[in-house]
């Protein structure tokens, strides 16, 4: 199939950053973040979590799917935001630019920095086998962790190493 590598046992894989439109506009990320988070928000009379177009409730249309220059590494870059707001503001969480990326048995969560150009690693998964199954990038391991930078990011409620919502990739075939 065009855009896509064969990685033995029937499984594929995007073969390039650009790929086609049409295999773009039926991939998705799907994660909640934090259940936790998302209670605790929702649960505040002045709480609320907007999700900034395309996306919506815990599901992000993917911008880019493909290979990195590393033939064993992926990258899915998700377009929209989500946005956790409360305490008249005291608590003003984005998460945009959101990108995973899967090299080797590891993957990484990174966003967009607040305030700043560039991007931090939010929390990283070890340990993790893929294989592709119905469309979707199957991820088996532990759940993402918090990494010292998304600790700081969601304000310093959960300790490093904290797991976070497990996150499912559908890409299209």
């Amino acid at each position: 199939m065009h855009g896509f590598v064969d990685k033995g046992e029937g499984a594929q894989m995007p073969s390039a950053i650009a790929t086609s439109e049409a295999i773009v506009a039926l991939s998705c990320l799907e994660w909640g973040v934090k259940s936790s988070l998302r209670e605790y928000v929702r649960g505040l009379d002045d709480g609320r979590i907007e999700w900034d177009a395309p996306a919506t409730e815990a599901r992000f249309p993917c911008m880019r799917v493909g290979r990195e220059a590393d033939p064993d590494a992926y990258v899915f870059v998700a377009d929209g935001a989500v946005r956790y707001f409360a305490h008249g503001g005291l608590m003003d969480i984005t998460l945009r630019d959101i990108t995973v990326r899967v090299v080797g048995d590891v993957l990484t969560v990174s966003v967009a920095e607040q305030h700043r150009a560039g991007s931090i690693v939010i929390a990283e998964q070890d340990g993790v086998e893929r294989r592709i199954a119905d469309r979707e990038l199957v991820i088996t391991g532990d759940a993402p962790r918090l990494t010292s930078r998304g600790v700081a990011l969601l304000g310093s409620v959960y300790p490093r190493g904290t797991e976070l919502d497990p996150l499912r990739i559908v890409i299209a075939r």
